[in-house]
């Protein structure tokens, strides 16, 4: 990934709060790892820092920094931990061990590692999902030479041969490792790894057992030839059994982990279903949006760009390479599935799972009740003591039309209404304070120069009776689009917590509506999360947000703009 020259985008000081945000989403995905190690990975008391870079690739990473040491690297909300990190915790991730010559090969510029580099007869290897994060060392020291994701299980990487096995994240001496802001540590002696002194352990004692091995007359050899034949046929027998079975016991479930997978379990469930009765061609657009979706289980999210294909044209190229489909642009720009292969052997195989999500405008799927706002005002020391004689105390929050109520009360009851006019009100000591008129002044001024002296606030109910109140007028639901590399325009969308509205809730629905990537940002200056999702989808969420999610209009910024001009 930083085998090429990134450009920087910022580089920023952290506050030490955010150190309990990264002990936590490391905790969260790599269970291995105690309070102990990650205290060693980010001691209490480190500097912390943040570089975000955009790669040759144009994709953009944040990089955190410890005393000016990277030890974490944040790709699409998921969380890396570098060399570095690893070298003050080796065993947080799997690790994979390649002969020890092959380390400056690797540092040279191999950019991914190969099933090759790997020993075939090397230390026994650990289990992990494809997908997963491991790293790789050396056979004459452990300290990790290299971070990257598994392009295969462990049991898959026991049978393959060729191939490319581990992509490479972070290498010792790329560009991250070498920025210049970056204090240079060099990798620390840890000692062999546990694997490599376990085989020679057993080799000698191995070899200790069969020079004492000795055959006894006395029994039938035909006899032990033949029970021999039958353990190795039971033993061969298991051992298929468990390498056919061991992505199964790794997954944990019958649905796929990783997004690669999880892409084309979708598109052979809609093959394998409706390849036969498909009316060709088939725009790729509606593949994705109107078949392969229908078939993302509930509790997952389909989303081409968190894969490793990042665009649906990729990954439908991979699929024709493999026989599965033919492909062909029908239109300028419009690709289009053209044949299928229904006779292919990956689509008789393939077993659909009976979990098929329906996507449904209904208002009866919709659990969502709009929170009630109300504007309120905030007693303060300036007008406490006009409100003496009531139950109000400084802090306490009423409205206007509780405030207005109280002067008539208060106006009557000292006989302040002017006998000549009913508009007007007139001045004793305590109202004099709030104005400069001396004699007499109108109702609605009196009003305002009263409620200038309150601190404004919202009051905002939710249907769970939790009360939240805010200094201010509420924030609007505030949508922007914006533009990216090559010319590309998202949607933007702020201030949606406020309203109680789930980010992850509206993401699926969005990525339902309009068939496009949806993610959960947080850009700089921003107090909240913010919603982004690909292209200009402001008619879909006004419309979206007002219907289904009863958001009046008046509590989003340029709703009727957005409402009148269908998408584009």
């Amino acid at each position: 990934m930083f085998s090429k020259a990134y450009k920087l985008k910022a580089s920023n000081s952290l506050k030490s709060s955010v150190r309990k945000v990264l002990v936590q989403k490391l905790k969260d995905t790599y269970p291995n790892v105690n309070d102990d190690d990650l205290k060693e990975i980010i001691p209490l008391k480190a500097t912390l820092t943040s570089i975000k870079i955009v790669t040759h690739s144009e994709e953009t990473v944040c990089v955190y920094a410890v005393d000016n040491v990277p030890c974490i690297i944040e790709i699409n909300e998921v969380f890396y931990p570098t060399v570095f990190a690893l070298w003050r915790c080796p065993h947080m991730i799997p690790s994979l061990v390649i002969e020890s010559h092959l380390a400056g090969k690797l540092q040279g510029g191999i950019i991914h590692l190969r099933r090759s580099h790997l020993p075939p007869l090397g230390s026994r290897l650990p289990r992990f999902l494809k997908g997963a994060t491991v790293s790789v060392s050396t056979a004459n020291n452990k300290a990790p030479i290299l971070v990257g994701t598994a392009s295969y299980s462990s049991g898959e990487m026991l049978i393959v041969q060729t191939g490319i096995c581990v992509r490479t994240l972070n290498i010792i001496g790329d560009y991250v490792c070498n920025y210049e802001k970056f204090t240079k540590v060099n990798r620390p002696e840890l000692g062999l790894p546990v694997d490599i002194r376990e085989n020679l352990k057993s080799t000698a004692d191995l070899s200790k057992d069969l020079s004492q091995l000795k055959i006894e007359a006395d029994d039938p050899i035909q006899s032990g030839n033949e029970e021999i034949k039958l353990d190795m046929q039971n033993l061969n027998t298991k051992d298929t059994d468990v390498l056919a079975s061991n992505d199964d016991d790794d997954d944990d479930g019958d649905f796929p982990k990783d997004m690669d997978s999880l892409l084309k379990y979708c598109l052979l469930c809609f093959l394998k279903e409706h390849g036969k009765k498909a009316t060709l061609p088939l725009k790729t657009n509606l593949l994705y949006a109107n078949h392969m979706l229908t078939y993302c289980p509930p509790d997952k999210t389909l989303d081409v760009k968190k894969s490793s294909y990042k665009k649906m044209g990729k990954f439908l190229e991979a699929m024709q390479k493999e026989g599965l489909m033919q492909i062909k642009e029908v239109e300028k720009g419009v690709d289009a599935v053209v044949a299928i292969n229904v006779a292919h052997e990956l689509i008789k195989q393939h077993s659909v799972i009976e979990c098929v999500v329906t996507v449904s405008d209904s208002n009866d799927t919709m659990t969502y009740n709009p929170p009630s706002v109300r504007e309120t005002f905030r007693i303060t020391a300036a007008v406490v003591t006009l409100f003496s004689s009531s139950d109000w105390k400084k802090g306490h929050t009423v409205t206007s039309a509780d405030v207005r109520t109280f002067l008539v009360d208060y106006v009557k009851r000292n006989n302040l209404q002017d006998p000549q006019s009913k508009n007007l009100v007139k001045i004793d000591p305590y109202l004099g304070t709030f104005t400069n008129e001396i004699t007499a002044i109108p109702w609605e001024a009196l009003m305002s120069a009263i409620l200038s002296k309150m601190t404004a606030c919202t009051e905002i109910t939710f249907p769970d009776g939790k009360i939240k109140t805010v200094n201010g007028k509420l924030s609007q639901i505030t949508m922007q689009v914006a533009k990216r590399s090559g010319n590309k325009k998202v949607t933007i969308v702020s201030n949606l917590e406020e309203y109680g509205i789930s980010l992850q809730t509206l993401s699926k629905e969005c990525q339902h509506g309009v068939a496009a990537s949806c993610t959960i940002t947080k850009t700089a200056g921003s107090k909240t999360d913010q919603l982004q999702v690909q292209g200009n989808q402001t008619y879909f969420l006004a419309k979206h947000l007002t219907e289904v999610y009863g958001v009046p209009k008046k509590y989003i910024e340029g709703a009727d703009k957005f409402l009148s001009k269908k998408k584009n």
